[in-house]
C-alpha cells in the first residue's frame, strides 16, 4: 500500500471498480445491476476503502430492523493480506444502526480461508444452506451477535 487507507460510503463512480474487484474475487459474482441496486437502496450499508484514491475493496450489507447481512466484501487480488478486508468489515459492524442485534453472511463451505477470516472476527457457523451456489456447493450461515 503507497498510502493510508480511507473507508468511506460508496459512490455511483465507484460501481466499475467495484465490479471489477468483484469478478477477480468470486467464482459466481453478483451482476452489476445488483451493485446498481444495492447502492440506491436506502436498507443498504455499501462501503469501499481507498488507497491512494483507487478504491481496492468494498463490503456491502443490508440492514432490515435488527438484522443485516453481509452481501459481499471482497478487496482487490493486488491488495490483500495488508488488513484491508478486516479495515472494511470492522467499518461495516461499527455503522450498522444500534438496533441490529446479528450480522449474518453466507459462505462456501470449501472456502476455508474466508471461513477463518470470519470466525477470527467472532462469527460463527450457526446453519448450512444446501446447494446454495450455482454449482451446487453448500454454504455455511454464519452469524456475529452484535449486542452483549
Amino acid at each position: 500500500m503507497s498510502g493510508a487507507t480511507t473507508i468511506r460510503r460508496a459512490a455511483l463512480n465507484d460501481l466499475l471498480a467495484i465490479y471489477d474487484i468483484e469478478r477477480k474475487s468470486f467464482n459466481h459474482p453478483y451482476g452489476f445491476v445488483v451493485f446498481l441496486t444495492l447502492l440506491a437502496s436506502p436498507s443498504s450499508l455499501f462501503l469501499v476503502a481507498e488507497d491512494s484514491g483507487r478504491v481496492v475493496g468494498y463490503a456491502v450489507a443490508r440492514v432490515e430492523e435488527r438484522n443485516a447481512l453481509l452481501l459481499s466484501i471482497a478487496v482487490h487480488p493486488q491488495h490483500r493480506r495488508r488488513g484491508v478486508g478486516a479495515l472494511l468489515l470492522r467499518s461495516i459492524i461499527r455503522q450498522l444502526p444500534e438496533e441490529v442485534e446479528y450480522l449474518d453472511l453466507q459462505v462456501a463451505v470449501s472456502n476455508s480461508a474466508a471461513i477463518s477470516f470470519y470466525e477470527k472476527h467472532g462469527f460463527e457457523k450457526v446453519g448450512k444452506i444446501p446447494r446454495y451456489y450455482k454449482d451446487g456447493e453448500d454454504a455455511y450461515i454464519m452469524r456475529l451477535a452484535l449486542t452483549s
